[in-house]
């Protein structure tokens, strides 16, 4: 009768050879995952409190019928047809648009050749940074007070420097053809250092080699500009001008401290008629349908940031 042999690994050492025990790759990793979620439940939790929550009972409030903080019967969208058919809607939202095309296209102005001229190194360039960026740091408080003041008909250093001058002085916030203005120069004015820093972290980022090459081929500084530096930061300019876009067009504060809105509600947006019908009128639900009209002009800014993102990250 034939015997059969057994083959022998010479790893075993004779028998068969052992079973590997599973892998407990996927267990640890589901351990971790939980850990993760553990280690961020309070940053979820605190964006549900300031943000999910208020965006529901702002939508919950602006179908309902409400006295100051009580809410009444459901009314659908009858607050948002009295919204549309209110004039005070429509010029809120032109308002909210030159308010921050104004701004907007003032701060690149200002903001490209100074994030340009910064783009050197050096303990006098550095300096000059501290300098240039030091208007973000100060609130929108205290910059709406500051231009109150400078632009004080009575006592403000711009009017007696008119006089000084013989000419006369100069109410601009209380001119609604002027007011506007101001407020978008004040604006402008604390935060064109945002933009600038957005544009020289990009104009940064562009390698000299560049440079070296077109002053190689006899290109001066203008061209250049035009030609590497513009090129070089495009989806930065798309980027700082959404950014800015949001920034300024939920703005509150700053417009409350200088005009509350007047005169003639001709600096009165959208975002400080929410702050208004709020507080001062006491009108719950038109606030939370103005909320709501603002948070859809939100998203579609947001929408657009993605967008921005996603074509540059394909590029």
């Amino acid at each position: 009768m034939p015997t059969l042999q057994m083959t022998t690994s010479p790893r075993s050492g004779g028998g068969a050879p052992p079973l590997e025990k599973p892998l407990q790759k996927p267990q640890k990793q589901w351990s971790d995952r939980k850990f993760g979620l553990v280690l961020l439940s309070p940053a979820i939790a605190l964006i549900m409190m300031v943000s999910v929550v208020p965006i529901g009972l702002a939508f919950y409030y602006s179908m309902h019928d409400t006295a100051y903080l009580n809410v009444r019967e459901f009314v659908g969208a009858g607050n948002f047809a009295e919204l549309f058919s209110d004039g005070r809607f429509y010029n809120s939202v032109a308002v909210s648009l030159k308010y921050v095309l104004g701004s907007l296209a003032l701060a690149f102005v200002i903001a490209l050749p100074l994030a340009a001229s910064l783009t050197s190194s050096g303990r006098g360039i550095t300096i000059a940074r501290t300098i240039v960026f030091l208007p973000w740091v100060i609130s929108q408080v205290v910059t709406g007070l500051l231009w109150v003041w400078l632009l004080n008909p009575s006592f403000g250093p711009i009017s007696s420097a008119l006089g000084a001058a013989g000419l006369p002085a100069i109410d601009a916030l209380s001119n609604p053809d002027t007011a506007a203005i101001v407020i978008i120069i004040a604006n402008v004015w604390a935060s064109y250092p945002l933009a600038t820093v957005l544009l020289l972290a990009a104009m940064q980022s562009i390698g000299d080699e560049l440079y070296d090459a077109a002053a190689i081929d006899g290109c001066g500084p203008w061209k250049s500009f035009v030609h590497i530096t513009l090129p070089g930061i495009s989806s930065a300019l798309a980027m700082t001008a959404i950014n800015l876009t949001v920034y300024y067009f939920n703005m509150v504060t700053l417009i409350y401290t200088m005009t509350g809105g007047g005169p003639l509600r001709s600096t009165e947006t959208l975002s400080l008629r929410i702050y208004l019908e709020a507080f001062q009128g006491n009108n719950l639900a038109a606030a939370s349908a103005y909320g709501v009209i603002a948070l859809l002009l939100n998203m579609a800014f947001a929408v657009t940031y993605i967008r921005v993102l996603r074509r540059s990250a394909d590029s």
